[in-house]
C-alpha cells in the first residue's frame, strides 16, 4: 500500500480538493455506548477464510484529523428549514476563505468542523479561538445580516488512533471519501450509485440491456480499522418500455380504453406511487438517468414554466409549455397530455428536474416481467451475477480507483479527488479484507422432522420438499369452505379441484370434505356481493381461482373484505395454475400445505435447543417478532407476533396503527399491550405455565433507530415483565429474562468463499496473480470477527439461506439488551434454525420465521 506524502499546506497548481458538508441528520453517529460489551463471538462450527467487499483505507503516520468547533454569532434565524438554508448561505460566503486555511475541511452541522491541518498559533490553548470570518450580506444574496462564524479547536486524533477504528464522530471524514472516491470512476451518479448509462450489456432480448453500476459506502465503525465498502450493481432497463406502457401492463388495461391512466381514480393514483416513487428512469431523449423522488400530479405536459435562451442576461424569458420545449429541443410531440410529471433529484439543490412519463424507460424488475418466464430467465441471468464474476467486477473497480488515484496524467477532476486524498495523507488498499467465518451445523443445515414417523432429515442443495412425502406435524380438518372460480374450463377446473383434495387426503391425511362451489365470471365486480351472500360464521376456508386479467384488482378486493367485512382463512391462486403440467403434484403439495400452515398446522418442525445450553429453548422461551410499516402517506403500523409452544410452530399475532405525530408513545404503549395479550395466550396455551425466556427479533432498524428502541420497546417489554407478580415453584420471583436482537436484512455487506476444490489446490497451479474461484457461503455461515462487527454493540453476520442464483446476501443482527446471558454460539445457532420454520418455503429463509 502507498499513501502520497506531501510536505507544507500548499495544493498543486490551482487544483483544490472538495470540502465536505453533512446534515445532522447525515453526519451525526448515534451514541450506543450503553449497548457497549465485550467482543460477542462464538467458537462452535467449522472455521473457513472468507473474502469481503470491504477495503481498508489507511492514514499514514504523519496524518491526523483535527476536530475543531464553530459558532455562528447572531445564529441564523427561522424555521429549521429556514436555519439550514441560511447557515448554508453563510457557509458559501466565506468558503473559500476556510478552504484557504482548512484545507479539504468536512463540515458536520450543527457546529463540528474536520481539518487534516492544525491551524493553532503555537501555545494556543485548547477551546481557544483560531479563526475568524465576517459572512457579508452585501456580498450573497442568501443573508440578511453580518454573521460571524468563529472556530475554536477541539480535539486531535491521530493516524494510529483512527487506523485501529477509534474515529468517533470523525466517521464524517470517511464518508465524505467514500462518497468522493465513487466519483473518480467518472460513471453517472443517480442517488447513492454510480451507473455507466454509455455501455450498456446488451441482452438475447433486443428490448432489454442492462446498467452496469456500483456503490461505496463507509462500514460501520468496528474494533478494527476503518474500511470502505465496494459493491457492483445492475439495472434491467427495458429500453421499449415507458412508464405509462408499465402502468397499462401493471393496471391491465388497453389503450383503447378512454384515460385509462386517469389519476382522478384513488386505485390508479396509488398505482403511480407504487410505479414511480424511487424508480430509475433513463430519459430517452438524452440517455440521462434520474432517481424519482416524486409524482406531480398537479403538472402536465401542458404546464408552464419560463425558459431563459443563452446569453440569458440578453434575453427576455420566453413563457412555453414543457410539451413544446421538447418539441422544439429534440423534435419528440408528447401523445398523452394530461400525464402527470414526475420530479426526479436534481444535482444540485437550487435545481428543479421534471420529466415526462412518457419519455422516460423504466429500470428494474416489475411482477409484470416475473410472469414472462423467458424474459425473467434472461434478467436473472445478467442481473443475478454470480459469485466469481460479482468478485471480480468489485476487485477491478478497487484496482480502477487505486490506479486513477496515482495516475499523474489524470484531468482535472481525477487530480482534485488525488488532492483530496494527499490532504488527509489517506490510501485505498485495493486489496479485499478476509476475515474468519464459521459453519455452525454439520453438513450445512440443521435435520427438520416430518411426522408421524419423527424421522429427521436433512435438506438438499437447501429445499426438503422431497421429504413431506412422509405427512405433516398435524394434518388440519376443513368441512366447511368456499371455491369462487370462473364459469370458463370448467372441466379443466373440476379435475384440479379433485387433485387439491387427494393430495391433501391422500399424501397428507388432511380430512377435506367437497366445498361449497360458487361459479363469479366478473369478480371485480361481483366478488363482494358473493362474499356477503355465501360467507357465514361456520366458513373456514375460502379458496378464490382468480381469472389472468385484473388479478391484482381483485386479490385487492378479495383481503379488503376478508380482513376488515368477513374475516375468514384465505388461500388465492391464479387460473394459470390449472394449467400447469410440469412438476403439477409439487405444486398442488404447496398450495395445500399452505392451506394446513393457515388452519395453525405445523408441517415440520426443527430442534432449537443446543446441545449444553440452559436457556433458549431448553426452558420454556417465547419468539417474539416485532416490525413496523410505513406508508407512502407516512402512516405507522406496528406488527407483532409471538410463538406459543416448544417448536415455535404455533404463533400469536396482532396489528396496531400508531397515532400520527406521536409514533414513539404510541408504539411503547402498543408494544406494552401487545406483550401482556402474547403472555395471556403462552399461558393459555402451556397449562398456566409463563416463558422463562423472552427472545425478540426487531426487524426494519437502522443504527440511528437504536437508543429510540430502546427506550420505546425493550422498555416497554421490561415494564411488562416487572409487572407481573408471581412465583416460581420453588417460591422464588417470576423473572423472566429478555433478549433483544434488532436485525437488517437489506446489508451491502458480501463474503466470498473459496470453492472446495480450487482450496486445496496449490497456488503454482494458478496463473500468476490469479484469484482462486468464489463460491456463496454454505447457508448457516456466520460471520463475527471483531473486522466485522460493530465496535460499541455486540453484533454478527448470518447467511441463513440457500442461494442458487446470485450472490449471498448475509443479514446483519445486533444485540441490544440479554439479561439472560445468552451465548454468542447459542443465539446464533437458534437463529439459524428459525429461519428453517416459515411454512410457505420449504427451505431455510433470510431471517428468523417470526419476522417473515
Amino acid at each position: 500500500l502507498k499513501v502520497t506524502r506531501r510536505t507544507g499546506n500548499s495544493m498543486s497548481g490551482d487544483i483544490e480538493a472538495p470540502c465536505g458538508r453533512l446534515s445532522a441528520a447525515a453526519g451525526v453517529l448515534p451514541d450506543n455506548s450503553q449497548f457497549a460489551t465485550e467482543p460477542f463471538t462464538g467458537t462452535v462450527g467449522r472455521k473457513i477464510r472468507v473474502k469481503t467487499n470491504c477495503f481498508s483505507l489507511v492514514m499514514a503516520p504523519e496524518g491526523g484529523i483535527f476536530v475543531y468547533r464553530y459558532v455562528i454569532s447572531p445564529p441564523a434565524r427561522g424555521s429549521a428549514e429556514e436555519h439550514a438554508t441560511s447557515e448554508k448561505a453563510i457557509f458559501e460566503s466565506v468558503w473559500k476563505s476556510m478552504q484557504k486555511d482548512f484545507g479539504a475541511f468536512v463540515l458536520q452541522c450543527p457546529n463540528t468542523l474536520f481539518s487534516p491541518r492544525d491551524v493553532r498559533s503555537p501555545g494556543a490553548a485548547i477551546g481557544g479561538p483560531v479563526k475568524e470570518y465576517i459572512a457579508d450580506p452585501d456580498l450573497h444574496e442568501g443573508i440578511k445580516e453580518a454573521h460571524t462564524v468563529t472556530v475554536r479547536f477541539h480535539d486531535t486524533l491521530t493516524s494510529a488512533q483512527v487506523n485501529s477504528g477509534n474515529v468517533g464522530e470523525a466517521q464524517a471524514v470517511y464518508k465524505h471519501l467514500a462518497k468522493c472516491l465513487g466519483g473518480v470512476m467518472s460513471y453517472t451518479k443517480v442517488g447513492r450509485r454510480f451507473y455507466e448509462i454509455y455501455e450498456q450489456s446488451e441482452c438475447k432480448n433486443p428490448s432489454m440491456a442492462v446498467l452496469p453500476g456500483f456503490y461505496t459506502a463507509m462500514c460501520h465503525p468496528s474494533r478494527s480499522y476503518p474500511r470502505m465498502l465496494i459493491d457492483s450493481t445492475y439495472r434491467v432497463l427495458m429500453k421499449n418500455t415507458n412508464v405509462l406502457e408499465s402502468l397499462r401492463s401493471a393496471l391491465e388495461v388497453s389503450t383503447n380504453e378512454p384515460n385509462p391512466l386517469a389519476t382522478t381514480d384513488p386505485e390508479v393514483k396509488d398505482y403511480w406511487l407504487q410505479r414511480c416513487l424511487g424508480a430509475t428512469v433513463v430519459t430517452v431523449y438524452n440517455s440521462r438517468c434520474y432517481k424519482i423522488k416524486a409524482v406531480r400530479f398537479d403538472l402536465t405536459p401542458q404546464s408552464k414554466f419560463k425558459f431563459h435562451e443563452r446569453p440569458k442576461a440578453a434575453n427576455e424569458p420566453k413563457i412555453m409549455s414543457i410539451a413544446q420545449y421538447i418539441e422544439g429541443a429534440y423534435d419528440l410531440s408528447i401523445k398523452n397530455t394530461t400525464q402527470p410529471l414526475l420530479e426526479a433529484y436534481a444535482e444540485k439543490q437550487t435545481e428543479r428536474v421534471l420529466l415526462v412519463p412518457e419519455l422516460c424507460n423504466i429500470t428494474g424488475i416489475s411482477n409484470e416481467m416475473r410472469k414472462d418466464k423467458t424474459m425473467i430467465s434472461e434478467v436473472l441471468r445478467v442481473a443475478k451475477t454470480a459469485p466469481q464474476e460479482r468478485a471480480t467486477t468489485i476487485l477491478g473497480l478497487a484496482d480502477a480507483m487505486s490506479n486513477h488515484l496515482a495516475d499523474p496524467n489524470a484531468n482535472r477532476s481525477l487530480k482534485s479527488m488525488q488532492v483530496l486524498m494527499e490532504e488527509w495523507r489517506m490510501g485505498l488498499n485495493p486489496k479485499p479484507v478476509e476475515v474468519e467465518a464459521r459453519e455452525l451445523e454439520d453438513k450445512g443445515s440443521p435435520c427438520v422432522t416430518f411426522a408421524p414417523k419423527e424421522k429427521e432429515y436433512r435438506p438438499e442443495d437447501g429445499n426438503f420438499q422431497r421429504w413431506m412425502r412422509n405427512g405433516l406435524q398435524c394434518p388440519a380438518r376443513i368441512e366447511n369452505w368456499l371455491f369462487i372460480s370462473p364459469a370458463a374450463d370448467k372441466g379443466v377446473v373440476t379435475i384440479w379441484l379433485q387433485s387439491v383434495m387427494d393430495i391433501g387426503q391422500v399424501a397428507f391425511k388432511m380430512r377435506i370434505e367437497k366445498p361449497t362451489w360458487v361459479e363469479c365470471d366478473h369478480q371485480r365486480e361481483e366478488l363482494e356481493k358473493v362474499l356477503e351472500e355465501k360467507v357465514t360464521p361456520s366458513t373456514q376456508l375460502i379458496l378464490l381461482l382468480v381469472p389472468r386479467k385484473d388479478s391484482a384488482h381483485v386479490y385487492r378486493i378479495f383481503k379488503r373484505a376478508t380482513c376488515t367485512r368477513w374475516p375468514c382463512i384465505t388461500q388465492v391462486v391464479k387460473s394459470d395454475t390449472v394449467r400447469i403440467r410440469n412438476n403439477i403434484a409439487a405444486v398442488l403439495g404447496r398450495i395445500v400445505a399452505q392451506m394446513n400452515a393457515k388452519f395453525c398446522g405445523p408441517l415440520w418442525h426443527v430442534q432449537l435447543s443446543c446441545d449444553g445450553d440452559s436457556t433458549l429453548f431448553a426452558r420454556p422461551t417465547i419468539a417474539i417478532g416485532i416490525d413496523v410499516y410505513v406508508t407512502r402517506d407516512g402512516e405507522h403500523y406496528m406488527g407483532f407476533v409471538a410463538s406459543l409452544d416448544t417448536n415455535c410452530t404455533d404463533f400469536f399475532s396482532t396489528a396496531h396503527a400508531l397515532e400520527r405525530g406521536q409514533e414513539a408513545r404510541s408504539m411503547s404503549i402498543k408494544v406494552q399491550e401487545s406483550m401482556r395479550e402474547a403472555l395471556l395466550h403462552f399461558r393459555e396455551r402451556n397449562k398456566g405455565l409463563l416463558p422463562e425466556h423472552i427472545l425478540a427479533y426487531r426487524s426494519s432498524t437502522s443504527e440511528r433507530d437504536w437508543v429510540s428502541i430502546k427506550a420505546t420497546e425493550i422498555d416497554a417489554i421490561e415494564y411488562v415483565l416487572s409487572a407481573i407478580k408471581c412465583s416460581n415453584g420453588d417460591g422464588t420471583p417470576y423473572q423472566p429474562k429478555l433478549t433483544f436482537v434488532v436485525v437488517n436484512a437489506k446489508t451491502s455487506v458480501r463474503f466470498f468463499a473459496p470453492k472446495e476444490d480450487a482450496a486445496k489446490k496449490d497456488e503454482s497451479e494458478r496463473s500468476p496473480g490469479a484469484e482462486p474461484p468464489s463460491r456463496n457461503p454454505e447457508a448457516g455461515t456466520v460471520v463475527d470477527c471483531a473486522e466485522m462487527g460493530l465496535r460499541d454493540v455486540p453484533s454478527f453476520y448470518l447467511i441463513s439461506q440457500y442461494v442458487h442464483k446470485g450472490t449471498a446476501v448475509p443479514t446483519h443482527y445486533a444485540i441490544l439488551h440479554n439479561t439472560g446471558q445468552v451465548s454468542a454460539d447459542v443465539l446464533q445457532r437458534v437463529t439459524n434454525r428459525l429461519s428453517y420454520l416459515y411454512f410457505n418455503c420449504m427451505s431455510s429463509i433470510k431471517t428468523p420465521a417470526p419476522l417473515q
